[in-house]
């Protein structure tokens, strides 16, 4: 076995390349933006010569070669323990949605937007763009609005679509009745630097009366050969642009309000 596979499945070596292949068969090309969500544990045992470093330094290596110099690699950053705490670093804080995120999001020339609980990392010609938002996590102003008009693609890397934030975006940006503004105030730091910060969130009530479902949606974007789907190993990588989530999110909920949620309770 190789000593350099970043994975191993069914006693096949996956590597690099593997990545950059399978990426290039979703339809990634040089210039693309992608934004990414991760689960880097699904793909296989991990290779010989694993190192947490090493293996995250890799895929990165390929998410970059997959669009070139040219294009631009944002990953989600989340922090949801700001609503407790009320205080974001926003070069300290650590990423809670997975490690590639956290080792991506502390690499050089990789800058991070400021809303304390949605935050992203993005490098390349477009990052400065995507990360300059407002203090509202889903509407137009945010890191999400400028995924949306950027039109990046978005990829599921050992993940699903179930996990699109993107439809926080739709279900705002369409006002849907279940949900609500929420004002989370707290501090924003920044080296020595710190300000106050109003915050919004649309969320869902606590009462489990709602639950985000993005089946139907999923299950539209597969239909119409918008969403694609490549096996890597255990797992696989999903992709999908994201003005074409929007666009037909937008129409399942002007037919049908409750189309992205399921009515847990009456």
């Amino acid at each position: 076995m190789k000593r350099d596979s970043l994975y191993v499945y069914e006693d096949k070596p996956i590597g690099e390349e593997d990545f950059v292949s399978a990426l290039k068969s979703l339809g990634v090309s040089s210039g693309d933006t992608l934004f990414v969500h991760s689960a880097i544990d699904k793909f296989g045992k991990v290779g010989p010569a694993f190192e947490a470093r090493v293996l995250c330094d890799s895929l990165v290596r390929a998410l970059k070669k997959s669009v070139g110099p040219k294009g631009t690699l944002a990953m989600a950053t989340f922090t949801y323990k700001y609503c407790g705490t009320r205080i974001f670093d926003v070069d300290k804080s650590p990423s809670e949605v997975g490690a590639l995120s956290e080792f991506f999001r502390k690499q050089r020339r990789t800058i991070r937007s400021q809303h304390p609980i949605f935050s992203i990392a993005a490098t390349g010609p477009k990052s400065r763009s995507l990360v300059k938002t407002g203090v509202d996590a889903f509407g137009d102003d945010s890191v999400f609005g400028n995924v949306r008009r950027d039109n990046a693609l978005l990829v599921f890397l050992g993940t699903n679509f179930k996990s699109c934030t993107l439809g926080h975006h739709i279900t705002q940006m369409h006002q849907v009745p279940y949900r609500y503004m929420k004002t989370f105030s707290g501090v924003i730091k920044r080296g020595r630097r710190s300000r106050k910060i109003d915050a919004t969130y649309f969320v869902r009530p606590l009462d489990g009366t709602i639950k985000i479902d993005l089946s139907g949606l999923e299950k539209r974007l597969f239909r119409k050969k918008l969403l694609k789907k490549v096996r890597v190993g255990a797992s696989s990588i999903e992709c999908v642009r994201a003005q074409d989530v929007f666009n037909e999110g937008m129409k399942m909920l002007d037919k049908d309000i409750y189309a992205l949620a399921i009515r847990l309770k009456q």
